[in-house]
């Protein structure tokens, strides 16, 4: 009287009924949390501040929508940045105090130079100080 696997249960209610559909699920899973930035606990000073920083969400072309949960903000991206996506990113994040340790998942080989660059000022705010990206 056994269940065959396809018929077995996921730990909810319903049976997963093939595995190839739930790992592609869990692939898109885990590429929006690559192609998410997560603001929390953003401090606005005026309530034109806080418009100012949703209507620049809503003109950045790479962002696909967002939404907020208790104290975090979810910003979904429907592209990897650019380099011009990344420099507004940048200016972005630090205007409004997002956690730019984020912002290293979107290193590439053609940002890398200018990215890790650690003479310019958001580099310790995405990768650490020197000693700490070199593991001491």
């Amino acid at each position: 009287m056994g269940v065959k696997p396809q018929q077995q249960c996921d730990g909810g209610s319903r049976p997963i009924a093939d595995l190839a559909s739930l790992k592609l699920h869990w692939q898109q899973v885990s590429m929006t949390k690559l192609l998410q930035i997560v603001a929390t606990d953003v401090l606005y000073y005026h309530d034109a501040d806080e418009r100012a920083f949703f209507e620049w969400l809503d003109r950045m072309a790479f962002v696909a929508d967002y939404h907020g949960e208790v104290r975090d903000l979810f910003i979904n991206l429907n592209r990897s940045p650019t380099d011009d996506d990344m420099w507004e990113i940048i200016g972005f994040c630090r205007r409004y105090g997002v956690n730019m340790a984020q912002l290293a998942k979107f290193e590439t080989p053609e940002n890398t130079v200018w990215l890790r660059d650690n003479t310019m000022i958001w580099h310790r705010e995405i990768f650490g100080s020197l000693s700490e990206a070199n593991g001491d």
